[in-house]
């Protein structure tokens, strides 16, 4: 029996989509302290409804070609804090981080933020991941954030991009064009200002 889609959504309603066959075993729950994640929330107003206490964001890595858009899309922007760094995706209509991508499509690689995520039966699992620990002091890290939880990460990452690359599935990026690989909408890159000033946001 076919599982039934992950819905997502922005805040007001204008992006929609589904990610079909979430499971734990598909999908990695995953969080992210590192300051460009908390700085993408800060700079498009969303910190206090995304970043936890502790300065985590909680995400879900899946396979990019498991994700479409309903509905929206030409609301669906980008951002950058360089002009090599990844690709940061939110819905312009309302200001929505929606996740994150990298610049190119090999290796597949996307990751959604779960709070726009209304799962059909439970949920992705547990969180396997915490990401950029080290800036927390070592007696508040997290648990699941030394290197052997990072090495099955890696690897689970690794067959994913391997199980794309053999079907050819890792074409497939709804937030990246099938032609060349680039952006499906304008990527707009942050001036030092104003990256610092996010991630200035953070200490306060």
């Amino acid at each position: 029996m076919k599982k039934a889609p992950t819905k997502f959504s922005c805040q007001c309603g204008t992006v929609q989509g589904q990610i079909d066959n979430v499971t734990p075993r598909s999908s990695n729950h995953l969080t992210c302290h590192c300051k460009y994640c908390s700085g993408f929330a800060v700079h498009l107003g969303q910190a206090d409804r995304l970043v936890d206490d502790s300065g985590a964001n909680d995400l879900l890595q899946v396979a990019p070609w498991s994700i479409r858009f309903t509905s929206g899309q030409d609301s669906v922007k980008a951002l950058q804090f360089s002009e090599k760094g990844p690709l940061r995706w939110y819905a312009s209509c309302c200001n929505t981080p929606l996740g994150g991508t990298l610049s190119r499509r090999f290796p597949p690689f996307c990751v959604l933020v779960m709070e726009n995520l209304t799962f059909p039966n439970g949920g992705p699992g547990p969180v396997i991941f915490n990401a950029f620990c080290d800036q927390i002091a070592e007696k508040e890290r997290c648990s699941k954030s030394g290197k052997l939880a990072a090495l099955r990460l890696l690897a689970r990452l690794a067959s994913q991009a391997v199980r794309g690359g053999v079907s050819g599935n890792w074409r497939d990026n709804p937030f990246l064009d099938l032609a060349g690989g680039r952006a499906m909408a304008d990527v707009k890159t942050l001036s030092p200002e104003q990256g610092e000033s996010a991630f200035a946001a953070l200490l306060h």
